[in-house]
């Protein structure tokens, strides 16, 4: 029997989307699987290992890096959070080898099938077949934007145009900084001081205001690219 817990998390599932808890129930008890705990700062997988199976984040949160051999530097490439699969486009991949260290935020608890047992519910279960496209779909677009965003835009770009997302998705023109700025620097793959200069630059034009983890736009149209 399936705990209703771990039923309600897996709502949140994008591979189960469109379905009811006991379609989802139904579908886990025709599978093998199992769920693994991870502790707070645990290294769930090291880049250049392969990744043989198929998990879901039930709970917790978890960071994916890749990093620099020669220099250490680290680029946050994307975070998983509940109810997310964790690298479903390299689970069927030929070598199926985890490109990026995973390291968990929190404590945080894994539910892991074998890919045999996910390519079984997505031979079975059409609903779930259609999610899994969706899936490496969304992954294919999100990637996209990930290495124009990288690539192709300057740093002052980058950050006007984080500035502009976030405002949009806190909605408020003051937004609260959820990580630290050698963080953004990372994700952004530029170093810390150039992110720094450039906030400052644009304090001093009179776009945002500083204040500690609080950034406040005062003239959004500054932030458009």
């Amino acid at each position: 029997m399936i705990e209703q817990k771990i039923i309600s998390s897996l709502t949140h599932c994008p591979l189960f989307h469109r379905m009811s808890e006991m379609e989802i129930a139904d579908a886990l008890s025709c599978i093998c699987h199992k769920i693994i705990p991870f502790k707070k700062h645990a290294l769930y997988s090291i880049a250049g290992f392969e990744y043989p199976h198929a998990d879901i984040v039930l709970n917790g949160e978890m960071t994916a890096r890749m990093v620099s051999g020669s220099s250490g530097r680290q680029l946050e490439v994307i975070q998983f959070r509940k109810g997310d699969v964790i690298a479903p486009n390299f689970i069927f991949a030929n070598p199926n080898v985890m490109p990026v260290t995973i390291e968990t935020e929190s404590e945080v608890n894994i539910l892991r099938m074998s890919s045999r047992s996910l390519q079984q519910l997505v031979d079975s279960f059409s609903t779930i077949r259609w999610n899994f496209i969706g899936i490496l779909s969304n992954i294919g677009a999100y990637l996209a934007s990930k290495i124009k965003f990288i690539s192709l835009l300057t740093i002052k770009e980058k950050v006007r145009f984080y500035l502009h997302t976030e405002a949009l998705v806190q909605h408020s023109k003051t937004i609260v900084l959820a990580q630290s700025r050698q963080h953004l620097a990372d994700s952004f793959a530029i170093q810390k001081f150039s992110l720094i200069r450039c906030l400052a630059e644009l304090a001093e034009d009179g776009t945002i205001s500083i204040n500690g983890k609080e950034i406040t736009i005062l003239d959004i149209r500054k932030l458009q690219i």
